[in-house]
Parts: structure tokens; C-alpha cells; sequence
């Protein structure tokens, strides 16, 4: 899958956003990772996906940072649909932010606070094709390291199907 780099260095002066990553998924993966990010120089990142489940199951999915596969995150969602309902987990191994019928196709938006000193927040909303409205914040607990990438991860393996896609601004 290509991955298509716009520059990602200093905040340029002024308003608005810059396209810092692009992602087009040509085969079905289990993971889509979004790497040479600078979470100290941009601090914020609107990440937009468009995810297409090419499986016969229901996928739910999740953001890793870093590379961190460990239970350094926590997460709370609610999602409202024909099955409705809410969760919420402490000392996850990834920020769940939503899912994708079987077939179906889902939209998601992402604002990562991603400035080292603090936990990197994460708050989503999203639909899917059920359709389904999910809405999700969560947070990296390591106050330390740099954000550098992003990991997008499916619980079925290749739920991130071919056609997905994946953006990532800065701002500017």
C-alpha cells in the first residue's frame, strides 16, 4: 500500500491544515500503520478514514501508537443504532474507536492531541453502513515518547480492506 508523505515538518505560519499522510489500502490487512509523524512539532492531528470490510464479520477498530502494543490505553465509546450501547476499559492495548458491518463500509474522524508532557488524547466519531453512530475518546498513557506514528488495527484479520483510506492533517 502506497504511503504518500506531504512534508510533516515545522507548523507553517497561519491558519488551516496540512496534509501530512495518505494511505491507500491495496490488499485486505489486519493493520495500516501511518508512520513520520512529529507529535511534538504539530501537537494535533485530524486523522479521516474511509474503511471498507471486505470480510463476512463484524470488525471492530482500534488505534496503536507508536508501535505500543502494550495495556498503556484507556477508552470510553458509546454508539447508537439498531444495537446501542456503551463500554468503557481501562488498560486496553489499543484506543477502540469503532466498527463495520459485514460488506459494509464506515467513516471515521479522528483529533489526536498528540503533544508530549501529557496522555495523548483521542477522540472519534463515526458511522458505519448499519448504520451505527459511534463516538469514542480515549488516551495514550505514555507522557513521554514522541507520537511518531499511528497504528490502525482490525480484530478480524484483513478488515481493512482494499478501497480504504486513510488521511492525516496537521495543523498548519
Amino acid at each position: 500500500m502506497p504511503i504518500r508523505s506531504y512534508g510533516g515538518g515545522a507548523a507553517a505560519a497561519g491558519g488551516g491544515l496540512n496534509l501530512v499522510a495518505e494511505v491507500d489500502v491495496a490488499t485486505d490487512s489486519d493493520a495500516v500503520v501511518v508512520s513520520g509523524l512529529d507529535g511534538d512539532t504539530h501537537e494535533i492531528y485530524i486523522v479521516i478514514l474511509k474503511l471498507v470490510n471486505p470480510t463476512g464479520d463484524y470488525v471492530d477498530y482500534g488505534l496503536q501508537v507508536n508501535g505500543d502494543t502494550g495495556t498503556n490505553y484507556d477508552y470510553a465509546g458509546e454508539w447508537y443504532g439498531a444495537a446501542g450501547g456503551s463500554h468503557w476499559e481501562s488498560g486496553a492495548d489499543r484506543i477502540w474507536f469503532g466498527s463495520c458491518v459485514a460488506g459494509g463500509v464506515a467513516v471515521y474522524k479522528l483529533v489526536v492531541y498528540a503533544k508530549s508532557g501529557i496522555e495523548r488524547l483521542v477522540e472519534s466519531n463515526g458511522v458505519d453502513t448499519e448504520p451505527t453512530v459511534h463516538e469514542h475518546t480515549g488516551m495514550w498513557k505514555n507522557t513521554v515518547d514522541n507520537l511518531t506514528r499511528i497504528d490502525i488495527i482490525a480484530n478480524v484479520a484483513g478488515g481493512i480492506g482494499a478501497g480504504s483510506k486513510i488521511l492525516v492533517y496537521a495543523l498548519k
